[in-house]
């Protein structure tokens, strides 16, 4: 953990033997979560970086996030458990999808959950009953794969649009789409670069797009109509996470060059 203020390293959290995956700050931001391929989400205090709770799960995870009340917490593997924060006691545990789960969101009213797998199906579940509400399609991956790199289509990263109507996905296939919640139907589909992305954020307002791509660069789209609005250029590696300030006038990227980048929209 650093000192936004002064890049300081503030502490270090300690506890997982195997690679983390997923960082998830909690929405009042006293603790944080940490998915790893040692099957476990660890549950820390930032106060004083003590481990709340030590989660386990059937197999290695790639996803976790809290409701937006902070009362709850999810995390993907192939299948998607969901538990209670204050205890660790496991409230739900939602069928498995055909392959691993790559990415999970809940919706701004945290009645809704979503998860995104590798086979490129995104399961939209009631958190309450645990039925699952719908199933949306992205696109059927390639089943070829380049040596070294992961097959095309593969869906990375769900995430609800402010206004809990809309359902972003990205697929490492250069395209990011948008569903309507209430019926399912896909409204757009955004391009406009031909290479690999590989994560999303959206702006708190809902107004904006970021795509992390796999040239080094982050591009930004307007939601209302798909328009590129800008590319970011500075990396030397592919850019593998983006995200927003909470007042969204900064945008922080991270890429495989080793560095961290702080962009003023």
């Amino acid at each position: 953990m650093w000192q936004t203020a002064d890049g300081s390293l503030g502490q270090t959290l300690k506890g997982h033997t195997g690679t983390v995956r997923s960082l998830a700050f909690a929405p009042d931001g006293a603790m944080l979560a940490s998915g790893a391929d040692d099957r476990t989400v660890q549950v820390w205090r930032l106060a004083d970086g003590e481990g709340l709770h030590r989660l386990s799960h059937p197999d290695w995870v790639r996803s976790v996030a809290f409701a937006p009340d902070g009362a709850t917490l999810a995390a993907g593997s192939q299948e998607v458990w969901l538990w209670q924060v204050a205890d660790g006691l496991l409230l739900q545990t939602f069928k498995k999808h055909p392959e691993h789960v790559t990415s999970v969101a809940f919706a701004p009213d945290g009645q809704t959950l979503s998860s995104g797998a590798w086979n490129g199906t995104i399961r939209l579940w009631d958190v309450a009953s645990g039925e699952r509400l719908r199933t949306l399609r992205a696109r059927e991956p390639s089943r070829e794969r380049e040596p070294g790199r992961e097959r095309r289509g593969v869906l990375l990263r769900v995430a609800f649009v402010p206004d809990a109507a809309t359902l972003v996905a990205v697929s490492n296939d250069c395209t990011v789409r948008l569903w309507r919640m209430e019926n399912g139907v896909r409204l757009r589909t955004l391009k406009g670069y031909q290479g690999t992305l590989l994560n999303v954020a959206l702006a708190p307002d809902g107004s904006t797009i970021a795509a992390a791509a796999g040239d080094g660069a982050v591009r930004l789209w307007l939601l209302t109509n798909g328009t590129l609005l800008r590319t970011l250029h500075g990396h030397a590696g592919g850019v593998q996470s983006v995200a927003f300030a909470p007042g969204g006038s900064m945008l922080a990227s991270g890429s495989e060059d080793g560095t961290v980048r702080l962009w003023r929209r």
